[in-house]
């Protein structure tokens, strides 16, 4: 692939079209992504890099296109690059702390939004995220429901995941809800909450360690600790079954991402742990895949 030539003039149209190229072979839509990375390098937004594609870079800006080139060829995430990304409603601050947030997990925050919007209106409901990450998901909930008379505890065992995840909801939330969330951190291989909750989520490593060793370059920039149980991908499964045994109120739900190539396995776990009266249902994502674990007591 031709490099960036740093003795030759670059006009945003060149460097567009350079990390279009270093995106060509992981992105579907790289033009659109290389303008997000040019904006980045400028500090212009889209419309106005659009607008002025005759402009040069300086040389300072022509070194990051190159040192940003060198990273994406490497499979290097774009969303770290940019140090945010879209989810939900809101956008989040997200580094090599944090798990990137996909568009599949979305439906973990719907299915939380209509259950606490339908709950006792009287009565405050509380809700645990086990495993936080950025907090995406716990912030998106507390910043789309309708009523605010919630409280939530969102753990996590990464002590730089929890600071990120402060950081979002300073950004994402207003004053007024900020106190409503509470950080954790907590491991759920060697410790249960102590408490009851009405609803509790997680998206939780599920990978098999066997299979995280054949993934794609570029998840191995993200947490290890986030994408494998280093195990057969069902360790915290037990953990939140014991979870939902032990800490969810009755009348309430839990919800669980699950891997769509192990859901036998995974209901298994949880039916062994909570009997088999327990109701379990498996809620798809927007590709007809197995991906979701919603249980109701």
């Amino acid at each position: 692939m031709k490099r960036v030539d740093e003795n030759k003039p670059f006009t945003y149209h060149h460097a567009v079209d350079s990390i279009s190229k270093a995106l060509s072979t992981s992105y579907k839509d790289p033009y659109i992504y290389a303008l997000s990375v040019i904006s980045y390098v400028t500090r212009m937004d889209k419309q106005s890099i659009l607008i002025n594609m005759d402009n040069y870079l300086s040389k300072k800006q022509k070194d990051m296109v190159s040192t940003l080139e060198d990273k994406l060829i490497r499979s290097y995430p774009l969303s770290y690059i940019l140090g945010n990304i879209d989810f939900y409603k809101e956008n989040y601050i997200i580094t090599e702390s944090v798990l990137i947030p996909r568009p599949e997990t979305e439906l973990i925050v719907e299915e939380a939004i209509t259950f606490v919007n339908k709950f006792n209106k009287n009565r405050k409901s509380k809700i645990l995220e086990i495993g936080t990450g950025s907090g995406c998901i716990s912030i998106s909930i507390l910043n789309n429901i309708k009523n605010i008379d919630v409280q939530i505890v969102a753990t996590d065992i990464s002590e730089s995941a929890l600071k990120i995840a402060q950081r979002n909801v300073n950004i994402n939330l207003q004053k007024s809800r900020r106190s409503r969330i509470i950080f954790v951190e907590q491991d759920i291989l060697t410790e249960l909450p102590s408490e009851c909750f009405d609803l509790i989520i997680s998206n939780p490593p599920y990978i098999p360690l066997d299979e995280y060793k054949k993934l794609e370059k570029s998840l191995y920039f993200e947490p290890e600790i986030a994408l494998t149980d280093f195990s057969n991908g069902l360790r915290f499964y037990k953990r939140l079954a014991l979870s939902v045994k032990n800490n969810l109120n009755t009348g309430g739900m839990a919800i669980f991402e699950i891997h769509s190539m192990n859901t036998e396995n995974t209901l298994k776990v949880f039916k062994e742990i909570l009997g088999k009266k327990t109701k379990l249902m498996i809620l798809k994502d927007t590709f007809g895949r197995a991906r979701f674990l919603k249980i109701l007591t």
